[in-house]
């Protein structure tokens, strides 16, 4: 993976240009007047105008993301983003561009990830500042933080994925996992992410993991695990999150019958995406 640089994140729309033309008052338009019907066209092209523009920039400046997650799961990224960039008020080019590229390292939904309480707290800091100034702060501590989590080169990164690779290799059907292994499982293979989050919001990453398992068809205490590695390493909405559609797929192969083939076929699909990545440095 790459790492976020100011290089990378100057050309996205300096300007505070907004995502859309502002909508018309709601009173009847005056004869010869936009109103609101005539209006939605103009606003769904600029706003496929802005995603086109984030394509280019992601294409450019984010590579790797660019070949191995693709344009058309980018592009859903780029409107997740928009929409959820909304909630904190980020209606210019800028500003959903920089959201936009922490969803890229941080995971689509970090701002309600429990490992990173910080996000959301600086995106809804409304004394710190306008929506420019918080978006800007936020970006700050991503920075900050990928230096503290990543380190040099992305050394403590690629550790803590062999580590939770090793650890789930010896993982045996029908095994036995509670919750303290659990917390074992983060703090042994990630201690850069996790000795400083506090328990209360580690044990409510198990309990995300426990309850999406299930909702994915693998609630089981080593389906709970694996999901838990996963969303330790790319956030807690990997299942939802459009950088990561091999998930779902590779729940859905025809040839994983059991659920134990599932939870296998998962684990060497995460291994091989993880390759991706790394084969092209």
């Amino acid at each position: 993976m790459l790492r976020i640089h100011r290089t990378q994140l100057g050309t996205i729309g300096m300007a505070p240009v907004p995502l859309a033309p502002a909508s018309p008052a709601p009173s009847a338009p005056a004869i010869g007047t936009i109103g609101s019907a005539q209006y939605a066209p103009f606003k769904a092209v600029a706003l496929t105008r802005f995603e086109n523009e984030m394509l280019r920039h992601i294409e450019e400046h984010f590579p790797v993301h660019w070949r191995v997650i693709g344009a058309e799961s980018l592009r859903q990224l780029v409107r997740l983003g928009c929409e959820r960039g909304k909630r904190y008020g980020l209606r210019t080019r800028r500003d959903a561009g920089l959201f936009v590229s922490m969803m890229l390292y941080l995971g689509s939904h970090f701002d309600s990830d429990m490992q990173l309480p910080w996000a959301r707290m600086l995106l809804e800091e409304t004394a710190a500042g306008g929506p420019a100034t918080r978006v800007e702060r936020a970006l700050d501590a991503t920075l900050m933080y990928l230096d503290k989590v990543w380190g040099p080169d992305n050394q403590l990164l690629v550790q803590a994925i062999g580590r939770f690779h090793r650890a789930l290799s010896l993982l045996v059907p029908g095994a036995r996992i509670g919750r303290e292994d659990m917390r074992s499982l983060c703090l042994r293979a990630y201690p850069q992410r996790f000795s400083a989050l506090g328990q209360a919001s580690l044990d409510a990453l198990i309990d995300h993991a426990a309850r999406s398992s299930v909702q994915l068809g693998i609630g089981t205490p080593r389906g709970a695990a694996v999901l838990l590695a996963l969303m330790a390493i790319a956030g807690h909405g990997i299942a939802e999150d459009p950088q990561h559609e091999w998930l779902r797929a590779a729940l859905e192969q025809p040839a994983a019958t059991s659920l134990d083939a599932k939870l296998d076929e998962l684990h060497r699909s995460a291994v091989a995406h993880t390759r991706a990545w790394w084969s092209e440095h």
